[in-house]
């Protein structure tokens, strides 16, 4: 609803399909909005990370929030400059900026040999977050900005790496984190919540992330499988019986 109330899906969903990634955040963030603050939006920010950071500056700021109702300070899609973020959430001395991704990565110029050069020049608008961060410091005066991408985990680590690795301007000016669409789902199951009506929203926000298929894989009791982390596995073959194998023949071993 709120996609299509924004004009991000138009009125006969004739281009709905372009549209999935806007389609899930206006369901998603828009739905949080009917649950007080410190019970919903701040449980899943505070599973935000900043991966090669020795302080997690974004989880100190969050959890210093203390809000109930704050409909009124979320904004979707506002019209800014040269940007178009997707949400923006003004509260107590804070500016968040969420950059939601589905499947896609940044804008369609981001790796090309032209962005490259713009970002040679010093010009800082050639890469999306790095526009963002620049927006995020234009608009959030005296409030601490924070980026955050929201993506999902196959993808999220490796835009991060790569944009931390390209060190653009305005990101070394803001707080910048990590948030995957597994993470937030897994937030989302663990809250208990006693109010029915508050259960119900809760209830379907995690049915929505698991129908995009952001369960993660959890087995051979070794813990969750979690980027960038790395598991391996290995397995040994033994045969006791010397019989001469035959081309040909088949074999079962037991």
């Amino acid at each position: 609803m709120i996609a299509e109330l924004h004009g991000k899906i138009s009125k006969n969903a004739a281009k709905l399909h372009d549209r999935l990634e806007d389609q899930l955040t206006g369901d998603f963030f828009g739905v949080l909005r009917y649950v007080p603050f410190n019970e919903g939006m701040k449980k899943i920010l505070l599973e935000t990370e900043m991966p090669g950071e020795n302080d997690n500056t974004i989880h100190t700021d969050i959890s210093s929030i203390d809000a109930y109702e704050w409909s009124q300070n979320i904004e979707f899609w506002p019209r800014i400059q040269s940007t178009e973020p997707d949400v923006i959430i003004k509260i107590a001395d804070i500016m968040i900026l969420i950059e939601v991704k589905l499947d896609s990565g940044l804008s369609s110029d981001d790796d090309t040999d032209y962005a490259k050069a713009l970002e040679e020049e010093n010009k800082t608008n050639a890469n999306q977050l790095d526009r963002e961060a620049r927006t995020l410091l234009e608009k959030s005066e005296d409030l601490r900005p924070i980026l955050i991408l929201l993506a999902p985990a196959k993808s999220a680590y490796s835009i991060y790496k790569d944009v931390c690795e390209r060190r653009l301007p305005s990101l070394k000016k803001v707080s910048f984190g990590l948030l995957t669409w597994e993470k937030v789902l897994e937030s989302i199951a663990n809250i208990n919540c006693d109010d029915p009506f508050k259960r119900v929203i809760f209830t379907d926000l995690k049915l929505l992330l698991q129908r995009k298929g952001f369960e993660r894989f959890k087995s051979f009791l070794v813990g969750d499988i979690v980027e960038p982390s790395y598991w391996t596995f290995s397995v040994n073959f033994s045969f006791t019986d010397n019989s001469f194998i035959q081309k040909g023949v088949y074999y079962e071993f037991g």
